[in-house]
């Protein structure tokens, strides 16, 4: 994945959903993010990753994470306003804002104009990550009308033909979306590199590309034996059996002749379990 960003400015990852999409946001957001750059550090400087001898493109820039999930046309630019006034607050010191300067606008797309002059003025050009989930959710509302959907269309095409802008103009690092639709239908970007989970059985080119899309009992045995390999103090053994006779025994999923555990189900019971077992060695 770093890979591909490090090539494709612009990415959209398509599928289904429960098929990881939001993880993956999470996880790009968090190796990003210049506020966990020492977090990072310490907690994988013993890992392949951080052992691996030349420089990596995480921990060095603003995250701006936007989620479209819930969003109708009546609290659209409410709720995106929202999140880029979280962003705006935990940035405050990199954007090196004056107290009494105002980045949020009336409309999502002038608080975008004002976050990139905020950069610009503080000489942190080409430093900021756009994360969008969910970028296509509203318009799966059942009780969407034609109006609705033709205004939501245009604000959701205005916001990403202003996001290509800046980030065609090097102001913006990495754009990353996540949806079940390719941006055809919206006309922009134009210049997105697609990473698609096919809902279909039918000609795929990878096992691992149908619609279940997830973790087979083999792929979590190579994960927790991996982890318990790299983090003995953890005491993981057997956290493959512990998960395939709790959460396990309710996610599983049959798709043709395909089987496993969607990603979403494994990672959220990981991380539970290593919250509660596991604190007083994580933090």
């Amino acid at each position: 994945m770093v890979d591909i960003l490090s090539e494709h400015h612009i990415v959209l990852l398509i599928g289904p959903p429960g098929q990881g999409k939001t993880s993956t946001i999470s996880i790009i957001g968090q190796l990003y993010d210049i506020s966990r750059k020492e977090e990072f550090a310490d907690t994988f400087c013993t890992t392949l990753i951080g052992r691996c001898g030349k420089p990596l493109v995480h921990s060095n820039k603003l995250v701006l994470s936007l989620d479209l999930k819930g969003v109708t046309q009546n609290n659209y630019n409410q709720v995106l306003n929202a999140q880029m006034e979280e962003f705006v607050a935990k940035y405050q010191t990199a954007l090196n804002l004056e107290h009494n300067r105002i980045l949020i606008g009336s409309e999502a797309t002038d608080t975008v104009n004002n976050i990139m002059v905020a950069l610009s003025d503080a000489c942190i050009w080409h430093s900021l990550v756009v994360t969008i989930d969910n970028y296509d959710s509203p318009f799966f509302d059942p009780d969407l009308t034609k109006p609705t959907y033709d205004k939501m269309k245009s604000n959701l095409a205005k916001l990403l033909y202003l996001l290509e802008m800046w980030t065609n103009t090097d102001g913006i690092s990495v754009m990353f979306l996540a949806g079940r639709t390719d941006l055809g239908w919206v006309g922009c970007p134009k210049m997105a590199y697609n990473i698609v989970i096919r809902n279909t059985l039918d000609h795929f080119d990878d096992p691992r590309e149908v619609e279940l899309c997830g973790l087979t009992r083999q792929e979590i045995r190579d994960v927790t034996s991996g982890l318990s390999s790299q983090f003995p103090s953890l005491g993981l053994e057997g956290l493959r059996d512990e998960f395939l006779e709790t959460v396990g025994k309710e996610e599983y999923r049959v798709v043709g002749k395909y089987h496993g555990y969607p990603c979403r189900a494994v990672l959220d019971w990981l991380h539970d379990w290593l919250k509660e077992h596991a604190a007083h060695i994580l933090g």
